[in-house]
This record gives C-alpha cells, sequence and structure tokens, in this order.
C-alpha cells in the first residue's frame, strides 16, 4: 500500500496553526474526518487515548505519526501536516515534533495497518527527506516530495 493512494492533496497542511498536541490533532482529524464522513471529536479522542498508551514521536527525527484505527470505516485516510515552530508529542528525546502523518484506518485491518504505519516510519528516517519537506511551503510541493519518495519502495 503507497502513501500517495491515501493521501490527497486537499489532505496536506503545510504550516498548521495549532500550538499544542491536541490542537495539532484537531486540525487533522478535521480532515480525515471529512472524508470518512465520521465525527472529528471522536477521531480525536481515539487519537488522544492512543498517545496515552505510547506517544507516536519518532526518535531524533520530528517527526509524529499519530494513528488510530477505528470500526465502521472501511478504508485507510493519510493526513499530513507541519509545524514551522514543532509542537510537543512527547518524544522520548524531548524534541518538539514538526512533521506530522496521521493515519486512520479499519479495525479490522491490522496487517495493513502496520505495513502503512512501518513504510511511513521508514521514510521518515531519511535525514534528506524531513528536511526537504520542512523546506516545502506548498501542499503541492510536499505531496511531489511525498510521492518521490513513496516511489523509491
Amino acid at each position: 500500500m503507497k502513501i500517495l493512494d491515501l493521501l490527497k492533496i486537499d489532505y496536506v497542511l503545510p504550516n498548521i496553526e495549532a500550538e499544542d498536541q491536541k490542537g495539532a490533532l484537531g486540525e487533522m482529524a478535521a480532515k480525515a474526518a471529512e472524508d470518512l464522513e465520521i465525527d472529528a471529536d471522536d477521531l480525536v479522542k481515539a487519537l488522544l487515548d492512543r498517545e496515552k498508551t505510547r506517544p507516536t514521536a519518532l526518535e531524533r527525527t520530528g517527526v509524529a505519526i499519530p494513528h488510530a484505527r477505528l470500526p465502521d470505516i472501511s478504508r485507510f485516510v493519510v493526513v499530513f501536516a507541519a509545524s514551522r515552530h514543532g509542537i510537543d508529542f512527547r518524544a522520548e528525546d524531548g524534541r518538539p515534533s514538526y512533521l506530522f502523518f496521521l493515519i486512520v484506518g479499519p479495525e479490522e485491518a491490522p496487517g495493513d495497518y502496520l505495513r502503512l504505519l512501518a513504510r511511513i516510519a521508514r521514510l521518515c528516517h531519511d535525514r534528506e527527506f524531513r528536511q526537504r519537506l520542512s523546506d516545502a511551503t506548498t501542499a503541492r510541493e510536499i505531496l511531489d516530495i511525498i510521492t518521490e519518495q513513496d516511489g523509491k519502495y
């Protein structure tokens, strides 16, 4: 499963305004909830519950991959967001997160869910990829960078 199959240009947020984790999740969840026709507040709650069990920030990368599996949805959605000032997503190294890949998927597809999560994590461990995403200023630029990187795997 490629990221590009799930990430639409309308779901690329080049500069979110949120200053905290809940706000960032809210901005991203609004896009996913609209696409999936679910309640955004319920999605934020599921994402925050997941963050309580184990933070989704990747150490030494400035990336977080918040995610949730939900009943009663039949497909995956990915939302990308960037924050210019960084947001505390409780990374083990204490550093803020600047880049976010939100994943929402069906509860009944744990294998696909884990493969997608692993794919995004693998991409995000590439320092040049992260830098290019950080430097990009438009949704089109970001989508092109993700398309190029995702195509390598």
